[in-house]
């Protein structure tokens, strides 16, 4: 009897010589690279609402330490990404970084024939959440403030009430009404400003 079943799900149809496939399990998703875009399926091979992420090269490998995606490119760079909202948010330049894998979370390790890199995005969260939150890009904001210790979860609603605020200025009612319904609020305007 088999120990595994084995279906195919779909093609990945790139001119790559190996497929690059990460798994991101908080969105329980799938993705796989087609040349520089990486495409996003379900676990089932249900295509996916979330919009496709375009990375300036061809990735190597790629690495999914959440919030963010790490490719690999050639050339020794490593492009960090968003997924949602897809945003670019560093790349770094590792002398001929030929190897990727994620380690504890907010670690991410790079190696070379001679050299492995530790990228720790931990000591700087609490400060990358302040600069998203005035930056008013609030739902990435919230994905970091949620894994980040220092914020607690009475930090995540109020983020999420300021997420709430800014949609309400925006005449965005129903992500208004479903965020307040999400952190079960009675209070749906909780700012002095005006918008």
């Amino acid at each position: 009897e088999d120990v595994v079943n084995v279906k195919k799900l779909f093609d990945v149809g790139s001119r790559t010589e190996n497929a690059v496939i990460v798994g991101l399990s908080d969105y329980k998703q799938i993705a796989y690279c087609r040349d520089n875009f990486l495409f996003f399926q379900e676990y089932y091979g249900t295509v996916s609402p979330i919009s496709e992420v375009k990375f300036s090269d061809a990735p190597l490998n790629i690495v999914y330490d959440s919030p963010y995606l790490l490719a690999l490119l050639g050339s020794g760079k490593v492009e960090i990404r968003s997924v949602k909202p897809t945003t670019h948010i560093q790349t770094i330049q590792l002398n001929k970084a030929m190897y990727i894998s994620t380690g504890l979370r907010g670690t991410v390790y790079v190696g070379s024939s001679s050299d492995v890199w530790l990228l720790d995005s931990r000591p700087q969260m609490k400060s990358n959440v302040e600069k998203l939150v005035n930056e008013k890009q609030f739902e990435l904001a919230v994905q970091l403030a949620e894994k980040c210790n220092e914020i607690g979860d009475k930090g995540v609603v109020e983020i999420k009430r300021r997420a709430a605020f800014n949609l309400f200025c925006q005449r965005r009612f129903d992500e208004w009404l479903e965020i307040h319904a999400e952190i079960k609020t009675g209070r749906f305007i909780g700012h002095r400003s005006l918008c």
